[in-house]
């Protein structure tokens, strides 16, 4: 409050937390479904519809957020948490044109997944459910890393103004995290590869043919 001030204080702390939030569960994504092919076959191997799944979970969730942190911030009688809402609330004539050059080739980058949420996740386009039409786009990883960067660019562009300092949004890495959840994997799957080298060798002991029950 003190830095930024009553008005763009608060909306710009519940901004960067959101932006922040966003790139933590993008960069766990990144960390599961990004990697290397061999990545890939590790969570094919231990649970190969439940990774499917939680892929396909993870991105839709990506969009919604991206789409919400767009939206208009005035909506009929509904006044919206969005990072178009800053203009409204940075009293600095020079950084509030900057920020809204940011944000509009921001808004561009994040149409698809606007159209995505519109006509797929909060309502079912009927022309694109029964393909009448072309399908959506649900975007690229590139696509959502420039939605990102661009979230990040018109939010430092406020912090360093008012702090001489940046938040490094794209550095959020949880300790026990996608990163951890791999290790363990390739873990298991190890040793599971030696304990069937052990019975068709024939040196196994009875804890080799039977598995500990799950908790």
């Amino acid at each position: 409050m003190a830095s930024f001030g009553p008005a763009l204080g608060p909306v710009y702390s519940a901004l960067s937390s959101e932006v922040l939030w966003l790139y933590t569960k993008w960069l766990e994504y990144r960390e599961l479904y990004a990697g290397s092919s061999d990545r890939i076959q590790l969570l094919n191997d231990s649970a190969s519809h439940y990774f499917w799944m939680t892929q396909h979970v993870m991105w839709r969730d990506i969009l919604l957020h991206i789409a919400r942190l767009t939206d208009p911030p005035h909506q009929g009688a509904n006044v919206n948490l969005s990072l178009l809402s800053l203009p409204e609330v940075v009293e600095d004539v020079d950084m509030r044109v900057r920020v809204e050059a940011i944000l509009e080739s921001t808004c561009g980058k994040a149409a698809f997944a606007r159209e995505y949420r519109n006509k797929h996740l909060a309502h079912q386009d009927i022309d694109h459910a029964l393909d009448r039409v072309a399908p959506l786009s649900m975007g690229s990883r590139q696509s959502v890393e420039d939605v990102l960067a661009a979230f990040a660019e018109a939010l430092n562009e406020i912090c360093l103004h008012h702090t001489d300092g940046t938040m490094l949004y794209a550095e959020v890495r949880p300790t026990d995290g996608a990163r951890s959840l791999i290790h363990w994997l390739n873990v298991a799957r190890q040793a599971e590869l030696e304990r069937r080298d052990r019975i068709q060798d024939g040196i196994f002991t009875s804890e080799d043919l039977t598995h500990p029950q799950a908790p």
